[in-house]
């Protein structure tokens, strides 16, 4: 039987409960769950700031995860999603603030870009207190 996969993306600059909440959620929608951490050039581009942690450490501290399957690093060129051809995930979860990424995906999908994935949003937890840009630095997990 074929495992259903469950694809997220994120920066995870600083894990805190916020990011576990979300990838553990996802989790629950598959039998696996593949994580794309941004690449430092896109934090840079699509947050106009620099990841506290390079693109290595945050790929190594989200692969450690026990209910990871398994964290690759972003495409290198930017809506390319070069990605979701690689891995062909059955579902894309995608966090309550990833509005802009949303929109581009449904798009690109209604325009035959992509093939049709199913995506879906998971709610915050706690965004007030866990939100990316409210964390300094430090590894809370």
């Amino acid at each position: 039987m074929m495992k259903k996969k469950v694809l997220v993306f994120g920066v995870f600059d600083g894990l805190h409960p916020g990011h576990h909440h979300f990838l553990k959620a996802a989790k629950d929608f598959g039998d696996s769950i593949i994580v794309v951490v941004a690449r430092d050039s896109s934090v840079s581009t699509l947050k106009n700031k620099q990841a506290i942690q390079s693109e290595s450490d945050r790929l190594r501290k989200v692969g450690e995860l026990d209910y990871v399957e398994e964290s690759v690093l972003g495409d290198e060129t930017l809506g390319s999603y070069e990605v979701l051809k690689t891995y062909q995930p059955d579902q894309i979860c995608l966090g309550y603030d990833q509005d802009l990424l949303e929109k581009d995906l449904k798009e690109r999908m209604s325009q035959g870009l992509l093939p049709q994935i199913e995506t879906m949003r998971i709610n915050a937890y706690r965004p007030e207190e866990f939100h990316s840009s409210l964390i300094s630095g430090a590894d809370v997990s």
